[in-house]
């Protein structure tokens, strides 16, 4: 199975990046893997979305703005792009789930069929800085560790 795991956040948004310090994590412990291939990016939906086409299952590692009663440690989504067959509205580069809709609505070829998001909960960044907070870096090892069973078959969340 070719998968893609992909490290997403802004790198000068303090914790933020704290999906790309991930990504650097799962890509030193899987070098050795040729069925896989990571990648970071600050990119938005549709190019991500784009550039998953062609492999089996994507793992993205992100981070999301944490509410108030946001307890988990952890929150994972999986999607069927098979099943998005809702025509998206979004316009310029919008969201993933939109952009994987655009190209299920498209009939796009490859699209994958498993895609998983995992993310970890931060406080808004209120800074620019290329530093994740040390709660960030811990939150960044919880999210590689989550991805790598993930990529040994043993589904988190």
């Amino acid at each position: 199975m070719k998968t893609l795991v992909v490290g997403w956040g802004n790198p000068i948004a303090g914790d933020d990046a704290v999906g790309l310090a991930a990504a650097e994590a799962v890509a030193a412990q899987a070098a050795a893997r040729r069925d896989l291939q990571v990648i970071t990016t600050s990119h938005g939906g549709y190019r991500l979305a784009e550039r998953a086409l062609g492999f089996d299952r994507v793992v993205v590692l992100d981070a999301h703005i944490r509410a108030e009663e946001d307890e988990e440690p952890l929150q994972v989504g999986r999607i069927n792009p098979a099943d998005l067959n809702v025509p998206s509205t979004a316009r310029h580069d919008g969201s993933l789930i939109d952009a994987f809709r655009a190209l299920r609505a498209l009939d796009a070829d490859d699209l994958p069929k498993e895609i998983v998001l995992i993310s970890v909960p931060i406080d808004a960044p209120t800074d620019w800085s290329d530093a994740l907070s040390p709660a960030a870096q811990a939150a960044s090892e919880r999210l590689a560790q989550a991805a790598l069973r993930e990529l040994e078959g043993i589904p988190v969340g």
